[in-house]
């Protein structure tokens, strides 16, 4: 029997391995695509909500700030001024403070 063949003749023809090995590597390349596109949409979600956070936390930071400053020159008018009715500015002052009145007058 004559040998003219190397290739067994229930072996598939190297084009058509060719061609599955290429889809192969597409699938896969797609795939690796769909991961990528997945974790830049994770790192952008958690981008924004820092940003929420940040941007929150300087509105409270700042409205805190803004009662502070009020609430400190109210101190300041009533410390300063000599009048009859010190005594009532300082007392209503201290209880919007939480301040005992007798700590601003010994």
């Amino acid at each position: 029997m004559p040998v003219t063949s190397l290739r067994k003749t229930s072996a598939r023809p190297p084009e058509v391995a060719k061609i599955k090995i290429k889809i192969k590597i597409k699938i896969k390349i797609k795939i690796k695509i769909k991961i990528k596109i997945k974790i830049k949409i994770k790192i952008k979600i958690k981008i924004k909500s820092k940003s929420k956070s940040k941007s929150k936390s300087k509105s409270k930071s700042k409205s805190k700030s803004k009662i502070k400053i009020k609430i400190k020159s109210k101190l300041r008018a009533c410390l300063h001024r000599r009048c009859l009715d010190h005594g009532a500015r300082c007392a209503t002052i201290a209880i919007i403070c939480g301040v005992p009145h007798d700590r601003f007058h010994p």
